[in-house]
This record gives structure tokens, C-alpha cells and sequence, in this order.
């Protein structure tokens, strides 16, 4: 076997390991977490410089073209934003995929975090103001 068809052969076997792994890279998760974290800088972004928390979805209508995604997902329905939040908090939610609540999914927390949760988890959060 030639060293050109031993690397591909070695390249192939890493590739098979690496997605047989507890931890492979799930890209859905990677672009949820992309998501949540835009959620988390725009909240934050306003609560800075309001010096208090949004209330509602238009609040982050001035910053448009700097959170557009922001807007366009939440209208969109993928992520619900839990409004009045002004502390970061490990334990409370921030943002949401709507079927948390019921089922599982992928939740932002108020310092920031992104987990998945189950619902049972979700609904022993702390609650929002």
C-alpha cells in the first residue's frame, strides 16, 4: 500500500471514529446555540444601555440591521424570549425553542448558557419575573 492510499485510509478511519463518538458535532445544535447566543447579545445589548430589561419583541426593533436574525427567529416562532429578565441567572430561562415546554429542546439561560433540556427540567427552572 502506497503512503498516498495509508494516509486516506488513516483520514477515513479518524472520520468514522470521531462520528461513533458520545460527543460528535451535531450541526443543528451548533446553529441553535449560533442562534441563542445572537438572542443573548441583543438582550444583553439593550439591558445595557436602558438600564432595564426588554419587554417585548419591538424593543429590539431599533437595533434592526444589527439583530435581524434575532427578529426574524423569533417571529418567526422557532424561539420564544421570556421579557422583564435583568439578571444573569444560571438557573433561569431566557429564550426557548417552544417545545421545551412539552417535549425536550434547546434553552438559553440567563448567563448565557444554552442547554438542552427535557421538559421535566424546563418546567423545574426557575421562572421569569
Amino acid at each position: 500500500m502506497g503512503a498516498i492510499a495509508k494516509r486516506a485510509l488513516f483520514a477515513t478511519l479518524a472520520v468514522l471514529a470521531a462520528g461513533c463518538t458520545k460527543g460528535s458535532f451535531d450541526p443543528n445544535l451548533a446553529v441553535e446555540k449560533r442562534e441563542l447566543g445572537e438572542i443573548f447579545d441583543c438582550y444583553m445589548s439593550y439591558l445595557k444601555a436602558n438600564e432595564k430589561p426588554p419587554t417585548q419583541l419591538a424593543d429590539f426593533e431599533e437595533r434592526d440591521a444589527l439583530y435581524a436574525n434575532v427578529l426574524r427567529t423569533v417571529r418567526d416562532g422557532k424561539y420564544k424570549i421570556v421579557w422583564g429578565v435583568n439578571k444573569k441567572d444560571a438557573g433561569t430561562i431566557l429564550a426557548y425553542e417552544p417545545r421545551a415546554a412539552e417535549e425536550s429542546g434547546v434553552v438559553l439561560m440567563a448567563d448565557g448558557t444554552v442547554k438542552s433540556m427535557t421538559a421535566a427540567q424546563f418546567k423545574s427552572a426557575k421562572p421569569a419575573p
